[in-house]
């Protein structure tokens, strides 16, 4: 895919096609949009009734921004996934990528794969919390991701409560605290038990360790509250 994917009538990648959705696509979309799991994680409240879910279709139907995920084999509908304007972040011209995938079709890399065409054009990442919600297995694919993506010339910005998620993929960081900057540097420079212990308010430690041929720091709890 070339050019820029906004408004685009369909984005087509290896094993998917994005494309706009069609009142046809009920059996599919009920699949993700009725399912309290699926809409709970992605912040948002599941169908319960025939006329919300033909409301919410055919709204997705009208939204130039937003695409069902289906399979290029069989055309079977997964998810949505849709640009949206970024209202966290004021006095920018800045949008996110919301989305929503089936609990059958999880844990196969479709979502990484409708992510990455959407944001391909884009030069700099900006992910708040992107593995919130995840479990662990889930977390690191989706970190993992993101560093390829790193790897390829993307600048990525984001956001986590998890100190080991910047020890083990960030090159910079900033700590924040009390709307200013307690830290700042290489991981292992800024994030020191010291700080980190400011920051959580709890004992902290930082450990090297060595698994798989690696060796990297990790953040531990040591101690109850300290302040």
């Amino acid at each position: 895919m070339r050019g820029d994917t906004l408004g685009k009538a369909e984005i087509i990648t290896p094993r998917l096609r994005l494309r706009r959705f069609s009142m046809q696509d009920m059996s599919g979309f009920l699949l993700f949009a009725a399912d309290a799991d699926t809409m709970l994680r992605a912040g948002s409240k599941p169908v319960s009734t025939p006329a919300e879910a033909e409301s919410e279709l055919r709204r997705a139907a009208d939204d130039p921004y937003a695409f069902a995920i289906t399979l290029r084999e069989t055309g079977e509908v997964m998810g949505k996934i849709k640009y949206q304007r970024d209202y966290c972040r004021y006095n920018t011209d800045s949008i996110s990528i919301g989305y929503e995938l089936s609990r059958r079709y999880r844990h196969n890399g479709y979502m990484t794969e409708a992510l990455r065409a959407m944001v391909q054009n884009a030069r700099v990442l900006v992910m708040d919390e992107p593995t919130a919600n995840l479990d662990c297995g889930n977390s690191a694919l989706v970190m993992e991701r993101v560093s390829a993506l790193a790897g390829e010339g993307f600048t990525v910005i984001f956001s986590t409560h998890d100190p080991n998620q910047a020890f083990r993929y960030a090159t910079q960081v900033l700590a924040l605290q009390g709307g200013g900057v307690l830290a700042a540097g290489r991981p292992e420079e800024a994030l020191t038990s010291e700080t980190l212990t400011k920051l959580y308010g709890v004992g902290m430690a930082v450990c090297p360790v060595t698994a798989a041929g690696k060796s990297f720091s990790v953040a531990v709890v040591t101690g109850g509250k300290t302040q």
